[in-house]
């Protein structure tokens, strides 16, 4: 294998269910291609988040937004229905300072994010989506983690997330906010993993920016800017705090 250029595994499982006193051969096939470096070494081919197709780059701002007879038809019917007054309570929408509104009227985003101010929708065909653009805070759980040089600990940290594109951050991603809580804590996880629990004390402005550049490296096709990670808190086991206690009492006895 080592003069091959290409590897691949594959593996083939079968099982066996019984249902109704038959038995039913279930065939599963797993395939894994693995792409074999010049050096020997397999190298990963997976896809980044920013590799795979934009739906923001789908949407022309220049080219406006195209309607069909029947989308026209319709928009008329509904602006005619607006004529009844219990319409008119919900015609009128207000944005603040730091906020900006997306509107999709018929399932299509119409113009760009608007706002601040009050402007008109139709609430028979407009859906309208609210993004804040100010610094947001979320607190990741603490984390039972391991080092570098296996030993466990509890990491606690704060993470800072900015919209800076709101068209994206409603385009490219379901929900933004969990996605990025839960990326900025699997990423916090997997930094920690690749330091040893000295480089964890003492380097720790090293780590949080490593892990800021991670975490906007990937939020960045989601139009989120992230200023700061922080790590608060390193929590060590009782048995290596009495360890280190003793250690360091030990060292100011000698020094004495």
């Amino acid at each position: 294998f080592s003069s091959s250029k290409h590897l691949s595994v594959s593996w083939t499982r079968t099982k066996f269910i019984r249902m109704s006193g038959n038995e039913l051969a279930i065939s599963v096939k797993s395939e894994l291609q693995a792409t074999q470096a010049g050096n020997g070494e397999l190298r990963d081919d997976r896809k980044k988040m920013q590799d795979y197709k934009s739906v923001h780059a789908m949407w022309d701002p220049e080219r406006g937004v195209t309607w069909s007879c029947c989308e026209i038809v319709l928009m008329i019917g509904a602006w005619l229905l607006c004529i009844i007054p219990i319409f008119w309570f919900f015609m009128f929408r207000t944005v603040r300072d730091y906020e900006r509104a997306l509107i999709f009227r018929l399932g299509k985003i119409k113009g760009g994010a608007e706002g601040p101010g009050v402007f008109l929708i139709n609430p028979l065909t407009d859906k309208i989506f609210v993004v804040d653009l100010r610094i947001e805070t979320y607190n990741l759980p603490p984390q039972d983690m391991m080092t570098k040089d296996a030993v466990t600990v509890t990491v606690d940290a704060i993470s800072f997330m900015k919209v800076i594109d709101p068209i994206k951050a409603i385009l490219e991603v379901d929900d933004y906010r969990y996605a990025f809580r839960n990326f900025s804590a699997t990423t916090l996880r997997s930094v920690i993993g690749t330091y040893d629990l000295q480089s964890l004390l003492s380097e720790r402005d090293e780590i949080n920016d490593k892990i800021r550049i991670i975490i906007e490296e990937e939020t960045s096709t989601w139009g989120v800017a992230v200023p700061a990670v922080e790590i608060k808190d390193v929590k060590l086991p009782a048995n290596m705090q009495r360890a280190m206690a003793a250690e360091a009492e030990a060292e100011r006895e000698r020094r004495a």
